[in-house]
């Protein structure tokens, strides 16, 4: 019997250490694979190149610090969380993954679902930006820009509490094809048009006036070289408003309506609102990644109306 015991002793003690072995084993296999993940992610951004995407661009724009009444931007740029970044980012690393000889089937699938649960996407582009000192500090000039020239919120106000606005940035629309929100919307609780008065955010220059079959009437005005404010579904114009025209902040431009969506004249197809749109140049000189150097970077004004709630207009019928 004691020899019997020593065998089963043997053998167990020897079962024991070699799922020790094993454990020890995949832990090694799982540190590597991190590792050689974190290595091949970032190798994917680089290809990627996460710093043309708007949505990096517009975390950085409204993560940028303030500082004081002078509106100046910061040296730092806060980055605790990086944003859920565009699903269209996610599908071109995942595409980037998948064309890889080395990942296969099943397992490419759960590297994919691995990926996606310890954030190595969002800590990889957190190591990618702030390794890109210069686009942060060229972002930060856009802001520093945009906040010394808007002044004023975008309408003229009667009563605060007949408005509202949400963050609807890069929400999902189908007039027109699936296309995402570029803008925000401030609602008019009482739904009726041309009542409210519509005011330029900033001094600009008038650059298109007229119908857009998305925007209704809208008004697209020019402040500086680069800035571009988007006023659309204006129920009319403030007569005299008129291509060419030297707009100055707090101005009366137009009447809040619910245009657009059709041909010219198309109206009542949404609630009446001021649809905001928010657009900033970039050329050579500041970044660009397009073919001819010149594109357009739509900004969430989300942020700039919240920052602009401090400076409301205010009148009494």
């Amino acid at each position: 019997m004691k020899v019997e015991d020593n065998i089963v002793a043997k053998l167990k003690s020897e079962i024991i250490l070699k799922i020790i072995c094993m454990i020890i084993l995949v832990v090694i296999i799982n540190i590597l694979i991190v590792f050689l993940l974190r290595i091949n992610t970032y190798k994917y951004l680089m290809k990627v190149n996460p710093l043309n995407s708007d949505i990096v661009a517009n975390y950085i724009f409204h993560n940028s610090i303030i500082n004081g009444n002078d509106n100046s931007v910061g040296e730092t740029v806060v980055l605790k969380d990086i944003m859920p970044l565009s699903s269209e980012l996610y599908n071109t690393i995942e595409n980037n993954i998948s064309k890889d000889k080395y990942i296969k089937g099943t397992l490419k699938n759960k590297i994919i679902t691995w990926l996606y649960y310890n954030n190595i996407f969002d800590k990889s582009i957190k190591k990618y930006i702030l390794n890109n000192s210069r686009y942060i500090k060229q972002i930060q000039t856009i802001k520093k820009d945009v906040y010394n020239r808007c002044r004023y919120y975008p309408i003229l106000i009667e009563k605060d509490s007949d408005f509202s606005y949400e963050n609807t940035w890069q929400s999902k629309r189908s007039y027109g094809g699936n296309r995402k929100h570029e803008g925000t919307d401030i609602m008019y609780k009482k739904n009726r048009p041309d009542e409210v008065p519509i005011i330029s955010v900033c001094d600009g220059i008038v650059v298109k006036k007229g119908w857009l079959e998305l925007g209704g009437y809208r008004l697209y005005i020019k402040s500086g070289d680069n800035l571009y404010l988007y006023y659309a579904h204006l129920s009319s114009y403030e007569p005299g408003i008129d291509e060419g025209d030297v707009i100055y902040a707090g101005q009366v431009i137009g009447y809040m309506g619910s245009t657009g969506y059709g041909k010219e004249g198309t109206d009542n197809k949404f609630d009446v609102h001021l649809h905001m749109g928010v657009y900033y140049k970039l050329s050579k000189s500041n970044m660009s990644n397009s073919s001819d150097g010149i594109r357009e970077l739509p900004l969430n004004p989300y942020y700039l109306l919240q920052f602009l709630e401090n400076n409301k207009l205010y009148y009494q019928n």
